[in-house]
């Protein structure tokens, strides 16, 4: 199992802290297993595995022009600031 946190500084023998290793915090974490399978599949299908197609369609592929101005305005801004680079990284979209 994963732990939630791993220890990152010098090793300390007299506590069983070591470089590396589970801190002590909550074990197991079955989310952090889930999340990590899915991100497993995600590069190996070469999509995201939990991607929402018609949502991806919708906003990513063929965005349709929306009539509120905060989402044109939000929609021009996330596109001229790189938005997919950031938050959607190649696998997810």
């Amino acid at each position: 199992m994963l732990p939630e946190q791993l220890w990152d500084a010098d090793d300390l023998p007299e506590k069983h802290m070591k470089f590396g290793g589970p801190t002590g915090s909550a074990m197991p974490l079955c989310w952090a297993h889930a999340e990590y399978i899915s991100l497993v599949r995600s590069a190996h299908d070469g999509v995201c595995f939990d991607r929402v197609e018609p949502v991806f369609q919708r906003y990513a592929v063929k965005p349709v022009k929306n009539s509120h101005e905060n989402v044109e305005l939000l929609s021009s801004h996330s596109q001229n600031a790189g938005w997919n680079k950031v938050f959607a990284p190649h696998v997810c979209g």
